[in-house]
């Protein structure tokens, strides 16, 4: 699927941290509460977040969602409050390392573990050091 962004999306890391920060969110507010994933950042990696139907809207609000964010690799979190309609609309910038190098590092290292494997397979006397 394409995307209107700058950044490459993995979607399936995306998902798992939406999933995550939705059911957090819920458990941590109010039951009337809906909180909606509007969409990826279309400039850097992150995701839009709106929160309806807020009864109370305070900094103690705002810091107990943004925590909430930081936890799942948020490096900024911009608030934007709308007092007439009850909404609290976020923008969670992703840091580009987190996203993009969290598996990819375990690939070298998966390498390196295959072809020890296969050395000490075919000259054991040589290569097992245990």
């Amino acid at each position: 699927m394409s995307y209107m962004c700058n950044w490459e999306v993995d979607e399936a890391f995306y998902s798992v941290i939406i999933e995550n920060i939705t059911t957090e969110l819920e458990r941590s507010n109010d039951t009337d509460v809906d909180i909606e994933c509007v969409g990826y950042l279309p400039e850097t990696p992150g995701l839009m977040f709106s929160i309806s139907n807020v009864d109370t809207i305070d900094n103690s609000y705002i810091i107990a969602c943004t925590k909430i964010f930081e936890k799942y690799g948020a490096q900024r979190v911009t608030p934007k409050i709308n007092f007439e309609d009850r909404i609290v609309d976020f923008r969670v910038h992703i840091s580009s390392g987190f996203t993009t190098q969290r598996y990819k590092r375990f690939i070298p290292l998966l390498i390196a573990l295959l072809l020890y494997g296969c050395l000490t397979h075919l000259k054991p006397e040589r290569y097992h050091f245990f």
